[in-house]
């Protein structure tokens, strides 16, 4: 199972008075998944929950229903969800939180129950052409569903005997579907692109009254091309998917990774926004698109409008200039290889690098595997040149530049390494106290409160200091080591970065020469295991 990683914060030193943002789910305020980087599934066996009788019922029902699984995605075509509405059966509940299992995996105390989401949603991803039992259990009781693809279940939690919560489980289809025609197309292949639409959200986000605020961060303001951009598309401040994507990014400003990244799935033909039939999401695992029939036609008109594509075909050799300075600059197929010899285990048939010049320090990755094509997408920022920069050398420079891209490429390799070691004893007692390792109140304290993503990003950026080791500057190493330690525990909170990252590098240093990162990890664990029950005592 793969899981996606968000980035919210500044990849390298250019980034001193950036901040991060609550790492959460690309949700509307009225849906819910499984909080992607946050939980692994806990394999069980033998495990018998117990179901209410009028669940035999349903199971009876839904085996007569026409199975509609998707085998392809295609440009345009809506397939209506079929709802089966229980809203009449009412299962109880005296705790808010709630533990899920979908097939063999489970998450327990996960849910938070909230009769104010209505509805509140749960995305299972059942086998093409096939159901998945999905039961969701509370403190006292339980309900089970066999849910297809496309099919949506709705009944009611009772909590406490007094307050409803209206409560839907979805079935959905593949993150993406790669056809013989994509994978000979991309095989091998390392793209790095400003997409259209992609540009065109980042507008729509420039001319929000959000972004317009001091210290925002919604979009990168201090560049010529920002002015540009206000100047062009003044007039039309008041356009309707403006004045949207404020209101979304107001109420939940971590919206914002999940509608550029799922502007991905789009293209442009003959000026008409329409899905490029290959991915049907890329923000959610296991989840929708959260760009809504309603923001493609919105994003459209505003193109037509406001004339975009004569905007975007005038601005060409400025992204051709970004572009290639991410293809020819940032040594990407070295970063690839490292990791490739690193993670064994883990391979990808491409990687996607895809940005805008105005994307401010916000960073994501994403992972996608169909029909036995694997596929890595980072979406970054362009590393504009700070006063620091001054300091140093044009190759110094560029290997920090790469930091922004390595530490999203990397996620798709340690997070499913990780997976593994989740459920370990080990693994449990070195991360059970999460206060442990972050400081109150601190970056790390508020986006990484689980144990899973708090180790993945110890991990991610003690894997920065690795790789510099084999392939910066040697006069340089130690410098840019100490200041990505000093930034971790100072800027983000991760009290003891420093330990870890010293500990990961003695490893690396002393590992036969046969050996991989992936191979030192259970030795790594085990010395978070110890350091935490040292720092107990």
């Amino acid at each position: 199972m793969h899981w996606l990683a968000i980035r919210t914060d500044s990849r390298t030193k250019r980034n001193d008075e950036a901040i991060d943002r609550s790492l959460l789910t690309y949700i509307n305020s009225s849906t819910l998944s499984i909080p992607i980087q946050a939980f692994c599934p806990i394999k069980i066996k033998n495990m018998k929950l117990t179901t209410i009788f009028f669940c035999l019922i349903l199971l009876v029902l839904s085996s007569c229903k026409v199975n509609k699984s998707a085998v392809q995605l295609k440009p345009d075509v809506k397939v209506q969800p079929e709802v089966i509405d229980v809203k009449s059966k009412v299962i109880n509940a005296n705790s808010k939180t709630a533990s899920l299992r979908a097939g063999e995996n489970y998450w327990e105390n996960v849910w938070q129950i909230s009769p104010k989401i209505n509805p509140h949603t749960w995305y299972v991803m059942p086998e093409p052409n096939n159901s998945i039992k999905a039961t969701f259990i509370t403190d006292i009781d339980s309900i089970s569903f066999d849910v297809k693809e496309k099919e949506t279940y709705e009944f009611q939690i009772l909590l406490n005997q007094k307050n409803t919560a209206v409560t839907q489980i979805k079935g959905v289809g593949a993150k993406a579907f790669f056809s013989d025609s994509y994978q000979k197309k991309y095989r091998d292949k390392t793209v790095i692109e400003i997409p259209k639409p992609y540009e065109l959200i980042n507008i729509a986000f420039a001319l929000t009254s959000l972004s317009a605020e001091e210290n925002s961060h919604v979009v990168v303001k201090n560049i010529p091309y920002h002015k540009e951009v206000m100047e062009y598309f003044a007039p039309y401040k008041s356009h309707e998917i403006v004045t949207k994507l404020d209101s979304i990014l107001r109420e939940r400003f971590n919206m914002y990774f999940g509608l550029k990244m799922d502007t991905y799935a789009f293209e442009f033909k003959n000026q008409k926004l329409v899905s490029k039939g290959v991915y049907d999401r890329i923000a959610q695992n296991v989840g929708e698109n959260n760009l809504t029939p309603e923001l493609v036609s919105l994003l459209e008109d505003f193109s037509k409008v406001s004339k975009f594509h004569e905007f975007y075909n005038q601005h060409q050799d400025f992204y051709d200039t970004q572009i290639n300075y991410y293809k020819h600059d940032i040594n990407i197929a070295n970063m690839q290889l490292w990791l490739n010899q690193n993670f064994t285990k883990t391979s990808y048939d491409c990687f996607k690098v895809i940005f805008s010049p105005l994307v401010d320090w916000n960073q994501s990755a994403s992972w996608f595997d169909n029909d036995g094509f694997k596929e890595a997408q980072a979406h970054v920022n362009f590393p504009y040149p700070s006063e620091a920069d001054k300091k140093r050398t044009d190759e110094e420079n560029k290997v920090l530049d790469g930091n922004i891209l390595f530490t999203e490429l990397n996620h798709a390799f340690i997070n499913p390494e990780a997976e593994d070691y989740f459920d370990t004893s080990t693994f449990k007692e070195a991360f059970e106290d999460v206060s442990f390792w972050v400081t109150e109140n601190s970056v790390a304290a508020k986006s990484y409160a689980n144990s899973r993503s708090l180790f993945n990003e110890l991990m991610n950026w003690s894997l920065v200091s690795l790789y510099l080791l084999d392939n910066a500057p040697k006069g340089n190493i130690d410098t840019f080591i100490k200041s990505t330690e000093d930034w971790q525990i100072t800027k983000r909170g991760f009290k003891h970065f420093r330990e870890f990252n010293q500990n990961l590098i003695t490893l690396y240093k002393n590992k036969k020469q046969e050996e991989t990162v992936a191979d030192l990890y259970p030795e790594i664990i085990k010395w978070c295991q110890e350091f935490a029950l040292q720092g107990k005592n």
